[in-house]
């Protein structure tokens, strides 16, 4: 009997194979487990097995079994530490508990895995394995789901007695809801003073709306899409991801992710071609948010396709109206006179949020919090040459870009390097030290280097 007739064999007692020629031919194969000892809610259960050789010449199988649960509503740091706690290794078979973010849901994958060797095997022994690994997989299934039936009943009981105080008439303590955590972040932001404003103002709005629809008033609906105005990189694409979390938190939006594009994910090359891909890019940001970047590059006086991206775009907004809000953004010229390039883009677009260019303060406070986030300190000459190479940049026109400031800080970071490989067993306080001589020379050939500001030796 070959090996590969004896691991069907012991197979076939516990799971229903596929591709059982491929097996035979000692390649990988897939199967589906049957009489899965339990009421599997969480996913689908998979299994796969590969021949391989070691450099021994000896012939193993490597045999896993997975499956995925999707779920939300759960504390992500308690149900990792629980997953942690619960990983471990057996004679037959390793358990992984892992988990992901995906589209403002949970992941969590469960995964046994055992490496049989083929010398001398028997049927009686793959049966033995497989089932000790189904027993491994049942556990691990069973604590995930406990974990999550656990955290879900905490959170709901919390979310009751959250809702029970604010029916209270005295004051309100203010609450640490996805909300308000969201807001944070946005004013946690360097500058944008305007964009704060109005962001605060909108949520502001909503509730107050949702208080007079209690009361019996009429609600002002307001339109979900936006117009971002402002150079590059002061911060239109953060602040749109954050507007995508927000929605969702006020229950404009289902999902609230964000669909980033730009023209070349719009416009086709030859006729027809544009509104199919217009629609299938609108498609995948339906629940969400559709974030064009450079919007103002689709209106090139019909000179090509991207007028017909711009009606396709405006009959799926008026067709999904509420499942879907669109942000366009670009240059503040630019973008002014892409709204009058179409008459139905000023009436769903109501609304211009002014991103100003940062200052040198604001260049300077993005610098520094790089460099600490990073655990990284600047030395004061460094700290007094950056102010003013960043100073200098605030004065260009069309600058005050923080991704130019990242780029910079990245270059510090080689230069910083670079000074470090100089030194024979450098101190913790020098691998954290930002000086002068690792700031570019482009940046800083007029300026001088103090004696004092040199690396330690």
């Amino acid at each position: 009997m070959s090996v590969e007739t004896t691991v069907l064999t012991g197979l076939s007692q516990y799971v229903d194979v596929k591709q059982v020629e491929r097996l035979k031919e000692g390649k990988s194969f897939d199967f589906i487990p049957h009489g899965y000892p339990m009421d599997h809610k969480y996913g689908i259960v998979t299994g796969h097995g590969s021949f391989m050789t070691r450099m021994t010449d000896a012939r193993i199988l490597k045999l896993s079994l997975r499956s995925e649960t999707i779920t939300e509503f759960v504390d992500m740091t308690k149900l990792q530490a629980h997953m942690n706690d619960r990983n471990s290794r057996t004679m037959f078979g390793t358990i992984r508990l892992a988990q992901k973010r995906s589209e403002g849901q949970a992941v969590f994958t469960v995964n046994v895995e055992h490496t049989l060797g083929l010398r001398a095997v028997n049927d009686a022994h793959v049966a033995e394995v497989i089932s000790d690994m189904m027993s491994l997989f049942h556990d691990a299934m069973v604590q995930v789901g406990y974990a999550i039936k656990n955290e879900t009943r905490r959170m709901t009981d919390e979310a009751r007695a959250l809702t029970k105080q604010l029916k209270d008439l005295g004051p309100k303590p203010r609450l640490n809801t996805p909300l308000n955590a969201v807001l944070e972040e946005l004013n946690a932001l360097v500058g944008l003073a305007e964009v704060k404003t109005f962001v605060n103002g909108l949520v502001a709005q909503h509730k107050v709306a949702g208080m007079r629809h209690q009361h019996g008033l009429p609600m002002i609906a307001t339109s979900p899409h936006l117009v971002f105005s402002g150079n590059p990189g002061t911060g239109k694409t953060t602040v749109a991801r954050l507007i995508g979390r927000i929605y969702k938190h006020l229950g404009l939006l289902e999902k609230g992710h964000v669909v980033e594009v730009d023209r070349s994910s719009l416009v086709g090359v030859y006729m027809g071609q544009t509104a199919i891909k217009t629609k299938e890019v609108c498609e995948k940001a339906l629940g969400g948010v559709l974030f064009i970047d450079e919007a103002y590059s689709l209106d090139v006086d019909g000179r090509d396709y991207g007028t017909e991206a711009i009606e396709a775009l405006l009959t799926f907004m008026e067709e999904h109206r509420g499942n879907i809000a669109v942000v366009v953004a670009g240059y503040p010229d630019e973008m002014e006179k892409f709204m009058q390039s179409n008459p139905g883009l000023n009436s769903r677009f109501d609304v211009t949020v002014n991103f100003a260019d940062y200052t040198a303060d604001d260049l300077m406070q993005i610098f520094t919090n790089l460099v600490s986030s990073n655990t990284y300190e600047l030395s004061p000459g460094a700290s007094l040459d950056m102010k003013t190479v960043l100073a200098h940049m605030a004065m260009q026109e069309k600058s005050g870009n923080a991704r130019d400031v990242r780029k910079i800080f990245h270059e510090v970071l080689a230069g910083h390097a670079h000074t470090m490989t100089t030194i024979k067993n450098p101190s913790a306080q020098q691998l954290q030290l930002i000086t002068s001589a690792a700031i570019p020379n482009y940046l800083t050939r007029d300026m001088q280097i103090a004696l004092e500001d040199l690396p330690p030796l």
